[in-house]
């Protein structure tokens, strides 16, 4: 097995929102050893990291080998990254004063909402846009808030976005000179892959969190891991370390309390269940989550196919993956063949063609 580049072993120990005992001895004993520090750089970046390991190496290093122009680079990513994540913030509890005011219900999806519920520090989750979820009535009265507080969607776009193929709009403001907030609203968590996800109780179990001393919305711990997992297949071709520690902390926080039967029956009638033990195994692989054998004998593939999904992907190759991986993944994710082929018709065919005429007829 070849041996994993000093640089990739920092960046997957830095993966996380604590180190334990046995973790910062092998983090010194890494920083002991002559590193490319460019390189690790370049990957943290990439792979969207970046104050997470400014805070790692911050708070747990006890080396006086890491170059002072490294820390200085990764602290302005830091602090750059809290300056964006308080604009959001601040901009997202306008939205929510606005929406309470006018009984609309908002669950906050993926980065915002993880910020409170596992990250803590504002810093430490990049986040490109803000996800919000609402019932499909409400789009329309959400959108007279949003223009309101100076945001822009392009007229056509809602028209379109208010017909059954669609689940999303983008909602667009600037707040400085180059920088501009986004903002998507889904009345559908993702899009039909070739299935909706459907979970009908999503709404009736959100859970409340406190943050900065208001109530906002989440969805249950569950139904988050369930979503972030099938956020994170659509996105495989294109998979950042990111996207898969958010799952990882989850599994750290609640993994012992989750309710592992719910998970698994709604993976199957979601028709993801591979899905679940690719992530489990990627947890396990990657960042060191520590999966008990009951959970793991919930979602157990094929011989063959746990076979190639670990040749695939693994703690010796992710930093080299490429997007034809990327391609060969969502294949074998399928639960079966017919997904597979209902995914064809329905991207390749359904959605070129059909779902775009009778949308632009409407």
């Amino acid at each position: 097995m070849p041996k994993i580049p000093d640089e990739q072993k920092l960046i997957l120990l830095c993966a996380s929102l604590s180190l334990e005992e046995s973790a910062q001895k092998e983090l010194n004993a890494l920083l002991a050893l002559p590193l490319d520090w460019e390189k690790i750089k370049q990957i943290a970046e990439k792979e969207k990291l970046s104050p997470l390991l400014y805070v790692n190496l911050e708070k747990f290093s006890q080396s006086n080998h890491i170059p002072s122009g490294t820390m200085v680079s990764l602290k302005q990513i830091y602090l750059a990254n809290l300056q964006r994540n308080l604009v959001l913030e601040k901009e997202i509890f306008r939205i929510l004063e606005l929406a309470s005011d006018k009984k609309i219900k908002i669950i906050l999806l993926k980065g915002l909402a993880l910020v409170y519920a596992l990250y803590k520090d504002h810093a430490l989750r990049i986040m490109v846009d803000v996800d919000l979820f609402i019932a499909r009535h409400e789009l329309l009265p959400l959108k007279e808030i949003f223009l309101q507080s100076g945001y822009r969607a392009n007229e056509e776009t809602v028209k379109h976005c208010v017909q059954e193929g669609e689940y999303e709009l983008m909602f667009s403001k600037k707040v400085f000179k180059e920088q501009y907030i986004y903002i998507d609203v889904h009345w559908k968590l993702l899009p039909s892959r070739p299935y909706v996800l459907r979970l009908p109780m999503a709404w009736e179990r959100a859970e409340p969190l406190i943050a900065a001393g208001r109530e906002i919305y989440s969805l249950s711990k569950e139904d988050n891991f369930l979503y972030l997992t099938l956020h994170l297949r659509r996105h495989i071709r294109d998979i950042t370390l990111n996207s898969l520690v958010d799952i990882a902390e989850l599994l750290k926080k609640h993994g012992q309390i989750l309710d592992w039967d719910y998970i698994r029956d709604n993976a199957r009638k979601n028709h993801f269940f591979n899905s679940v033990y690719f992530v489990l195994y990627l947890c396990q692989e990657l960042l060191r989550v520590k999966i008990p054998d009951l959970t793991a004998s919930k979602f157990k593939v094929c011989p063959v196919k746990k076979f190639l999904l670990g040749a695939i992907l693994n703690r010796q190759n992710f930093f080299f993956f490429r997007r034809w991986k990327g391609a060969v993944l969502r294949l074998l994710l399928f639960d079966n063949p017919l997904d597979f082929l209902l995914y064809l018709w329905r991207v390749s065919f359904y959605e070129r063609h059909f779902s775009r005429f009778f949308v632009g007829k409407a």
